[in-house]
């Protein structure tokens, strides 16, 4: 995959593996903590386990309040890029 143009993950296993299933804080970026990957890529997941990087500040907080399961009822999705610039 260090060859690739872009690589695109899907599923929520495949972003776990990603993040190496640590838990991060929410708010560490997406691009940061995948810096470690050779090639762009795109992550594509349905929240089904209780681990996310790259929220804006604040916002890990609302969707608790609102919604104590967020992170692992499958309601929920993201699609997150780490492309060159």
């Amino acid at each position: 995959y260090h060859r690739a143009a872009l690589v695109i993950l899907k599923g929520d296993a495949n972003y776990r593996r990603l993040l190496s299933d640590a838990h991060w804080a929410p708010t560490a970026p997406f691009s940061k903590v995948t810096g470690y990957f050779s090639a762009p890529l795109v992550a594509l997941r349905t929240l089904k386990a209780e681990i996310i990087v790259g929220l804006a500040p604040g916002r890990a907080e609302r969707l608790t309040a609102e919604d104590r399961e967020w992170l692992v009822n499958g309601r929920r999705g993201v699609i997150q890029a780490r492309l060159p610039n």
